[in-house]
């Protein structure tokens, strides 16, 4: 049986991918985009991964406004995009400490509040927990 750290890394590695098959075409793909930022955000959440949650909470977030029409899809939008689902791979399988992890966080809330500053991370009931 599969550990929760195991399962976390196993569904994070899908919805990155789940996420780059969607920008590989003439026009990004909005839904599958937000399915996968959503999947992502959830199971950080259940495997209390407070960084990866943000992050993707972020990109979730962005996601909607791109499927709902209050962003549109340009070559900006794309790369803001590339960039948080890079930065989630980071905060995944690569960044060390807590202050890279906080760094990288920013820069994703950041450029999501640059791009759409009426795009606001997802708020959930509860968030995750170190306790």
């Amino acid at each position: 049986m599969a550990t929760l750290e195991e399962y976390f890394r196993t569904e994070a590695r899908d919805s990155l991918a789940a996420m780059e098959a969607a920008l590989e075409g003439d026009t990004p793909e909005s839904d599958a985009v937000y399915r996968a930022a959503r999947t992502l955000r959830g199971t950080a959440q259940l495997a209390r991964q407070d960084h990866v949650f943000r992050a993707a909470s972020a990109l979730e977030a962005a996601a909607k406004a791109l499927l709902g029409g209050e962003l549109a899809w340009d070559t900006e939008q794309r790369a803001a995009v590339q960039g948080s689902i890079e930065d989630l791979r980071a905060l995944i399988f690569g960044a060390e400490g807590d202050e890279q992890q906080e760094a990288i966080v920013a820069d994703v809330e950041q450029r999501w509040s640059d791009a759409a500053p009426a795009v606001q991370p997802v708020e959930t009931t509860e968030r995750p927990s170190d306790e």
